[in-house]
């Protein structure tokens, strides 16, 4: 079309002396159609080539279908023939040929308005996909569901992502049309926010991270994972696959923790464990035959095994790669062992757990017990009860805390139960009866102070293992001084301290509950057989 729309070669007498042959010569009044009412046309389908002395018809060239092979390839040289030009263009091919001509000379100018429109199109969809991506990058870091139930513009809630794009449409006018265009439009409109779409987004938002932590490995060479299983809210045995490194994409080297995959596994053999580690690292393209230096995993006999265990197996094949027990999993292994030596230790942390299932199994008691607390501490922020049977390593120090911390408050919230419900159920009355004789005993009072006691000493080198910055050197003289510590107050003078503090506990409140004293056991002696 470029061509066709240079125009043809029709040079002049004045720009060149066209040649003779048999006496005959071509004229660039060739050029023009005369017909009998004397207008006179232009036949810009001809053209002359100077080298050849000959004519060519370029509409039949390009566009021609069965033309005469003088007009296309020979060309037409004939001069003592003018009238065989006008015979050309009426026959059928040329006019055929002519039509497609001026139909695409007369769409040219359209093209360019559709590709400037394209164009458009094109970055108006580019700012909304940039949008949806900021959209998915906030739910992804807060941890939020994307879908909703119902996700129709003419429902009330839509879900996290469709109504995050609803609100940003207030204050963006290219997504307020696009939403605008969609409800018009309906399918015919390119819907971004459709659940595949949503797929789509998290898949190559998760893509580009993925990429950007397999350079940041790959720049910083070693490495070092973490691998543990745990069962998910569906009950299905999920992996997790972290990576640690030293990241040195900022002027200051930093310290790195990655998750990188989670795979679920319903059997969690050392064999198995170790073919997805294999798996995990060929996928993100892993050396870690050469670069992994170490391994942390919990005691479990898959992770830790001698000769099955999934530390042996990567050192099988890659010597370096040190195996070191989780020592934060090992502090709160011997805590949880601590707290089962004894029966006053086992009564404390298992009354405990009954008290948090007790109170928070009923929205009432609840409620009446953030009630007591800002009666009580009016100063202090509102707790909760927590847990002592958990996953998280200080849920026992956090549970025994937040029962001294709100003792006063628990003990009337057992007592409101007591008077309130146990007209009702009698097993409900028994039981809060029996956690008040509990707490208000000077045993439990006595006992809860040595284990929080040691909870002050054990907790900040439980954080301190667990964060990310900690070196080698920092734990080993943390743990060092924790043990002398621990070593410390196993005497009688701090027994005596500890002792007194119960003492003082309970003398605070003589004139709110009525305490339970020590029982003095005598020790029986035997008489010797003579």
């Amino acid at each position: 079309m470029n061509i066709i729309q240079r125009g043809p070669c029709q040079p002049t007498e004045i720009d060149t002396n066209f040649p003779k042959s048999n006496g005959r010569r071509f004229l660039s009044k060739f050029y023009w159609n005369e017909p009998i009412n004397g207008e006179r046309f232009c036949r810009d389908w001809l053209s002359y080539s100077i080298l050849l002395d000959r004519v060519f018809c370029i509409y039949c060239m390009f566009f021609g279908k069965n033309s005469q092979k003088a007009w296309t390839y020979d060309g037409f040289h004939a001069w003592q023939r003018p009238k065989d030009i006008s015979i050309h263009e009426k026959t059928t091919p040329h006019i055929n040929a002519t039509v497609t001509v001026k139909m695409k000379l007369l769409s040219m100018p359209v093209l360019p308005v559709l590709t400037a429109k394209r164009k458009i199109q094109v970055e108006f969809n580019r700012e909304i996909v940039h949008q949806l991506i900021e959209v998915t990058l906030y739910l992804s870091r807060h941890s939020l569901a994307f879908r909703g139930h119902r996700e129709g513009f003419n429902e009330n809630i839509r879900g996290n992502f469709n109504d995050l794009v609803i609100l940003l449409s207030k204050w963006s006018p290219s997504l307020a049309i696009y939403l605008e265009r969609l409800q018009s439009n309906g399918r015919s409109e390119t819907n971004f926010l459709s659940w595949e779409r949503q797929n789509q987004l998290i898949d190559s938002v998760s893509t580009i991270i993925n990429k950007s932590i397999k350079k940041e490995i790959i720049d910083a060479k070693y490495f070092s994972v973490s691998i543990d299983t745990t069962f998910d809210s569906s009950k299905r045995e999920q992996l997790a696959f972290v990576v640690r490194y030293v990241s040195f994409s900022n002027k200051i080297p930093e310290i790195q923790e990655r998750l990188i995959a989670l795979k679920e596994s319903s059997l969690t053999t050392g064999q198995r464990l170790f073919e997805i580690f294999k798996d995990v690292c060929n996928e993100r393209e892993l050396n870690w035959k050469l670069h992994l230096i170490g391994q942390s995993y919990d005691g479990a006999s898959n992770m830790r095994g001698e000769y099955e265990g999934l530390q042996a197996l990567v050192l099988q094949q890659n010597p370096s790669a040190i195996y070191i027990w989780c020592y934060s999993h090992r502090l709160n292994l011997i805590v949880i062992q601590m707290a089962s030596t004894s029966s006053n230790a086992v009564d404390t942390f298992g009354n405990l757990e009954s008290l948090y299932s007790f109170i928070s199994s009923s929205k009432k008691r609840i409620a009446f017990f953030e009630k007591s607390q800002k009666k009580h501490y009016p100063n202090q922020n509102v707790r909760r009860l927590k847990r002592v049977e958990t996953t998280r390593w200080m849920s026992y120090s956090s549970a025994l805390n937040n029962v001294l911390l709100t003792y006063n408050a628990v003990i009337e919230t057992l007592e409101y139960i007591v008077s309130e419900e146990s007209r009702v159920d009698f097993k409900v009355g028994a039981k809060a009866s029996g956690l008040i004789d509990f707490l208000l005993s000077h045993r439990f009072i006595l006992t809860a102070l040595c284990f929080k006691k040691i909870f002050n000493l054990i907790d900040p080198l439980t954080r301190m293992l667990q964060a990310i910055d900690i070196d080698l050197l920092s734990a080993i003289n943390n743990i060092q001084n924790v043990h002398t510590s621990l070593k410390q107050i196993r005497c009688d003078d701090i027994f005596e301290e500890i002792f007194k503090e119960s003492n003082s506990f309970m003398s605070d409140r003589a004139n709110e509950f009525e305490f339970t004293h020590l029982a003095i056991t005598r020790s029986r002696t035997k008489k010797k057989n003579v």
